[in-house]
C-alpha cells in the first residue's frame, strides 16, 4: 500500500499497490507504465485472426514471386547479353566444307577482324555490328575472302565462317599468279581449283612496267567479260591472249572455235560480250570460218 495525500481533504489515504508499477483504473486497464518512453512503447500484438493470417501469406508470396520475377529477367537479359558478346573468337572455318584452313590462315583471318573489333568496342555486340564494315575491313587485307560472318559460339565467344572468292581465270607470269572471280576482283590467295580460262602475256613487256596488261583493271576486264559471254547458251571463253606489241586489247577464243575475238579492255565488259555473241550468232548463221574478228569498236565488228 502506498500512502498519498487526497487534494480535496488535505487527509492521507492509502493507495493500493498494483502489479508491474502500473496504476490501474476501475476497469482494471493500466494507463500508464514506469519508464516506458514513446520510443521504447509497444503496443501489445493483438492475435490474428485465421483470415487475417492468410491474406497476410498472400501479400508475402506476391511480393516475393515479383523480387524473383525481376532477378530471373535481370539473369537472362544479362544472359543473352553475354551470349551476343563477341569476346574471342574460338574457331575459324570456311563455309565450304571442301576447303581446310591451315593453322596459319586461321590466325591470320583471326588477328584481322580482332584488330577491327578492338577499333570498334561497341560492335563486339551483333546487333550493333555493321557487317558491311567488318567485310570491307577484311577484304582490304585479304581480298581473297567473299564474306564473313560470326556466330554465337557459348558465352562471350564466336566463331568465324569465311566465305571465298572462286576464281575464273587466272594470270601467270614468272613466280607471280592472280587471280579473278566472277565480279572482277583480283586476288593472289585461291583455295578452289585452278581455273580453266588463264591469261597468256605474248606482249613481251615486263610486269614491272606498270603498263595496263598487268594491272588489276586488265584482270578485272577479262574476268567480268568471261563471265558475261558464258551467260550467252553454248559460249565459253578458254583462252585470252596478249598479242604481240599491244597492251590496249586482247584476243579472246571460244570453245570450238579456231579464231580469235578482238577486245578492247577500256569497254565496258558486259557490252563487249554482247558485241561478240552477236557476231557468233551471224557468223554460224552463214558458216562464215575467219581468221580473227574484230569487236573492239562498239556497235561495229569486221572480220577477216
Amino acid at each position: 500500500m502506498l500512502w498519498q495525500k487526497d487534494r480535496k481533504t488535505g487527509r492521507s489515504r492509502k493507495e493500493p499497490k498494483t502489479g508491474g508499477g502500473r496504476r490501474a483504473d476501475d476497469d482494471g486497464r493500466a494507463d500508464w507504465r514506469l519508464g516506458v518512453t514513446l520510443k521504447t512503447y509497444h503496443p501489445e500484438r493483438v492475435d490474428e485472426t485465421e483470415r487475417q493470417h492468410v491474406k497476410r501469406l498472400r501479400a508475402f508470396r506476391r511480393r516475393l514471386s515479383a523480387v524473383l520475377m525481376l532477378i530471373a529477367l535481370f539473369v537472362t537479359m544479362g544472359m543473352l547479353l553475354l551470349s551476343q558478346f563477341t569476346g574471342a573468337i574460338s574457331q575459324v572455318a570456311a563455309a565450304d566444307d571442301n576447303i581446310r584452313l591451315t593453322d596459319n590462315d586461321a590466325v591470320r583471318y583471326r588477328q584481322i577482324v580482332d584488330e577491327y573489333l578492338h577499333r570498334n568496342s561497341s560492335e563486339r555486340l551483333s546487333f550493333i555490328r555493321r557487317s558491311s564494315a567488318l567485310t570491307g575491313h577484311l577484304q582490304s587485307k585479304a581480298p581473297e575472302v567473299e564474306a564473313v560472318k560470326l556466330t554465337t559460339a557459348g558465352i562471350a565467344g564466336s566463331n568465324m565462317v569465311l566465305s571465298f572468292r572462286r576464281p575464273v581465270a587466272m594470270w601467270v607470269n614468272g613466280t607471280h599468279t592472280s587471280f579473278v572471280d566472277k565480279a572482277g576482283v583480283v586476288f593472289q590467295r585461291n583455295y578452289y581449283s585452278i581455273p580453266e580460262l588463264a591469261i597468256e602475256d605474248q606482249s613481251g613487256v615486263g610486269v614491272s612496267s606498270g603498263n595496263v596488261a598487268t594491272s588489276a583493271g586488265f584482270l578485272s576486264f577479262v574476268g567480268r567479260t568471261a563471265v558475261a559471254i558464258a551467260q550467252n547458251q553454248g559460249l565459253k571463253a578458254v583462252r585470252v591472249v596478249i598479242p604481240r606489241g599491244s597492251i590496249r586489247y586482247v584476243e579472246i577464243y571460244l570453245a570450238g572455235r579456231a579464231y580469235p575475238f578482238k577486245a578492247q579492255i577500256t569497254r565496258e565488259p558486259e557490252g563487249q560480250a554482247a558485241d561478240i555473241a552477236a557476231m557468233v550468232r551471224y557468223l554460224d548463221s552463214r558458216n562464215i570460218r575467219p581468221s580473227y574478228v574484230d569487236c573492239r569498236v562498239e556497235g561495229r565488228a569486221y572480220w577477216k
